[in-house]
């Protein structure tokens, strides 16, 4: 989804914090416009993730246990998660960009995967299901 960031201050500390911020969703708030264009009912407290690349927030991630606190455990698992994510992305831009300036192979139509990128997803699942298992036992 996409929203301006006129009325989210929260967000918008978060992405030139360039770290996960825990806000408080005050009624009336930029944070309250975007939990219920999320669709979350109750929510008084919400992780705010920047993924980052190049040092520009590209997107937030909003992270949210409805009316209980997110654990600081959870969040700083979150904050690894980002980085993993961004990057992740930061990799495959790199890689897209590279491709798309080299000359197509001769041998095959079909590019090879990238080698190194295998322990890293590998280690991005595991993240992604140590901060799933931190969300369903809070």
């Amino acid at each position: 989804m996409t929203a301006p960031l006129s009325r989210a201050e929260a967000v918008r500390a978060a992405c030139d914090e360039g770290a996960v911020r825990v806000a408080k969703v005050n009624p009336g708030s930029g944070e309250a416009l975007l939990r219920a264009a999320l669709g979350r009912a109750e929510v008084h407290e919400a992780a705010l993730a920047p993924l980052r690349i190049k040092g520009r927030a590209a997107l937030v991630l909003w992270a949210d246990l409805g009316e209980k606190s997110p654990p600081p455990t959870t969040v700083r698992a979150l904050g690894e998660f980002v980085e993993e994510c961004s990057a992740a992305f930061a990799r495959i831009i790199l890689e897209k960009k590279r491709a798309s300036s080299a000359p197509p192979p001769a041998s095959s139509s079909v590019p090879s995967p990238i080698p190194s990128m295998a322990p890293r997803e590998s280690r991005s699942n595991r993240l992604a299901r140590n901060f799933a298992s931190r969300l369903c036992r809070a």
